[in-house]
């Protein structure tokens, strides 16, 4: 019989030294996303920024409405005095009428006449020459002194010289038309010459007088339609005709009201404006190609309806609407389509 010899266990030994790392794995499949966290607080506010460069200037508007008429202003300051009328030298037309020769109407008249508008200088020591002094008669200064004048008399000095005794008009007969002159002895009836309606200058309608000089003037044809008068100092007339610039309006208005259905024009540089009373639609002609400016306003109780052609819209809609009473609406061009401005 065999025998197994039995082996008794030992205690357990020390570590031994950590071996060689092995080889990196292969990188694994990325994982699937997590969930969103949480919205962060609100960071504070930036500094300003500098400030951008001005923009280029717009259009200029369209001219306003003319305004109300201001308050009268305060009154102003009393003027100076005027010059001093004339003296006694220049007297001639000075007079002053005797009503009756009685002792106590000369004595009325002495206290009545105002003595100081007498030039003493010119009447010195003399008195007022009385002979031939009657009822009805002036006192009147002739240059050398003071006398009494019948009414005639002072009639001949103060009127007109055709007036006068021993002046006499020439013929009327076969002179209609004609005007009077004279050539500083005796007057006569002379014919205007020349006519303005009838002057050589002119050859076609629209023609233009234009002052060139002293004295002188040259004739400027008529221009192209829409085109104005500018000046030019380079031209011979120091003017032509030009088309409108854009620094001036150039625009007129086209000013209607109007109670049924309407079409509005479209003429160029045309702002067209329709005050509509009553139910009805006003249409707006086609947006190509068109520069004007269409306003439209409600002046009555009824809706005011604002269509378009060739299937164009106004912002977005085929028409445009005005149920209240003073409402309006302006409307432009963008080239295709119309936009309410």
């Amino acid at each position: 019989m065999s025998h197994t010899p039995e082996y008794i266990k030992g205690p357990k030994g020390d570590r031994g030294p950590q071996g060689i790392p092995g080889k990196k794995g292969d990188e694994g499949i990325q994982g699937i996303q997590g969930f969103d966290g949480e919205k962060g607080d609100q960071g504070e506010e930036g500094e300003v920024g500098p400030e951008g460069i001005q923009g280029p200037i717009g259009l200029e508007g369209e001219r306003g409405l003319k305004g109300e008429k201001g308050d009268r202003g305060p009154k102003g300051e009393k003027g100076e005095s005027g010059t001093s009328g004339r003296d006694g030298k220049d007297a001639v037309l000075d007079y002053a009428k005797i009503e009756k020769t009685s002792a106590f109407a000369l004595k009325k008249h002495e206290k009545d006449f105002d003595h100081t508008k007498i030039d003493p200088f010119l009447l010195g020591t003399k008195k007022i020459n009385e002979s031939g002094m009657e009822k009805g008669m002036y006192l009147q200064y002739n240059g050398n002194e003071l006398v009494y004048a019948t009414i005639q008399q002072v009639a001949q000095q103060i009127a007109p010289y055709w007036m006068r005794p021993g002046f006499t008009l020439p013929s009327q007969t076969g002179n209609s038309g004609k005007f009077l002159t004279t050539n500083g002895t005796e007057s006569s009836w002379a014919t205007v010459s020349g006519s303005v309606a009838t002057d050589a200058i002119w050859d076609a309608k629209g023609d233009l007088a234009v002052g060139t000089g002293a004295n002188t003037a040259s004739k400027l044809s008529v221009g192209t339609d829409g085109h104005v008068l500018t000046a030019d100092s380079s031209q011979a007339t120091g003017v032509k005709w030009a088309a409108a610039s854009g620094g001036g309006s150039g625009i007129t208005r086209d000013i209607a009201s109007i109670s049924s259905p309407a079409t509005l024009g479209a003429t160029a540089s045309t702002d067209y404006v329709r005050f509509v009373s009553g139910t009805t639609t006003v249409t707006l002609p086609t947006a190509v190609g068109n520069t004007n400016m269409y306003t439209v306003k409600n002046t009555g109780v009824g809706v005011v309806t604002v269509a378009t052609t060739s299937a164009q819209t106004i912002d977005g809609s085929s028409t445009a609407s005005l149920p209240v009473a003073n409402t309006s609406i302006d409307l432009i061009s963008d080239n295709a389509n119309w936009r309410v401005v």
